[in-house]
């Protein structure tokens, strides 16, 4: 099931090249550990600069969204069976 969400939350994440590494996001008071980033790509609008993410904590899979200009992160969907 997708649940769409387009919320601000906290990330932690390292940066590294062309490696990014997203250690935790903290959503709605909850503190979800990553386990692994399965994609990453780029989309712009307008002249903003987005990089999404979808990652997992092994059970549910979040996709993110960073605005490099901004630096700020948005948990935008969320997907888990059931």
């Amino acid at each position: 099931m997708v649940e769409v969400i387009e919320e601000p939350v906290r990330v932690a994440a390292v940066f590294n090249g062309r490696h990014t590494e997203i250690r935790w996001l903290q959503w709605r008071g909850r503190d979800y550990r990553i386990r692994q980033v399965t994609d990453h790509w780029r989309a712009r609008e307008g002249r903003a600069l987005f990089h999404y993410f979808a990652v997992t904590d092994g059970a549910m899979l979040f996709e993110l969204r960073f605005h490099a200009e901004q630096l700020a992160w948005e948990l935008t969907r969320t997907y888990c069976e059931g």
